[in-house]
């Protein structure tokens, strides 16, 4: 068995105290039992996948839409994302963790392994084609847990777990996370003209994307 060494940290900007457990932590960490080469090509959709779909819809709907005030960008989020994945039970005694004495198996997949992001893509990949060939979310992006794309403004359903109106697109993959029981929670799902999806604010009215000025400071000093 491996003990795991566990500690929090605060998360901007409100500062929350987040768990961190540390697969790398030590000369042998379980981190360094993983061959890189075999968790190396996960793809995953950014921005300019975004604006490439935005851009092909503009193209093949010229006469509906005006400006871009008639669409709408969305985005959902999945809670607690790797741990959603359990992991095998040869693999869980090399994740013990320790708080105060009492020792506890980690039964599920934590952020910070390796092969971490990789055992929620086997999973994501088959949800995301899903969504995307039976529920017909073709412009449906995904970014680790951030699940992101646009729809007509307009174009709105009622989803009675959040009692809200939202994006119907947005609203049907909520309902089929529902379905598989992919937990999400409310506060994490939006939906505007102009809203932060992977890092970035993306405002759709003026076809920009924008980065926060502490993160322009942070690129100009690397």
């Amino acid at each position: 068995m491996n003990v795991v060494p566990v500690h929090v940290v605060s998360k901007p900007p409100d500062d929350k105290l987040h768990l961190v457990v540390d697969h790398s932590a030590g000369s042998y960490s379980i981190n360094s039992m993983i061959d890189h080469q075999s968790i190396a090509g996960d793809k995953l959709d950014g921005i300019k996948s975004l604006g490439d779909s935005i851009r092909v819809f503009c193209a093949s709907h010229p006469t509906n839409l005006s400006d871009m005030q008639t669409l709408t960008l969305w985005k959902s989020d999945v809670a607690a994302t790797y741990h959603q994945m359990p992991m095998h039970p040869l693999w869980q005694i090399k994740q013990i963790i320790n708080i105060d004495g009492q020792f506890s198996v980690e039964q599920c997949n934590n952020f910070g392994g390796h092969t971490s992001q990789k055992i929620w893509w086997s999973f994501i990949s088959l949800v995301l084609r899903i969504a995307i060939f039976k529920w017909s979310l073709h412009a449906l992006k995904c970014y680790v847990d951030d699940h992101f794309s646009f729809c007509i403004t307009d174009d709105l359903e009622f989803y009675s777990k959040y009692k809200a109106f939202l994006p119907s697109d947005q609203v049907h993959l909520l309902q089929l996370w529902d379905e598989i029981n992919l937990p999400h929670d409310k506060e994490k799902q939006i939906c505007g003209t102009s809203i932060p999806i992977i890092g970035f604010q993306v405002n759709l009215n003026a076809m920009l994307v924008i980065m926060s000025a502490v993160k322009q400071t942070e690129l100009i000093n690397a």
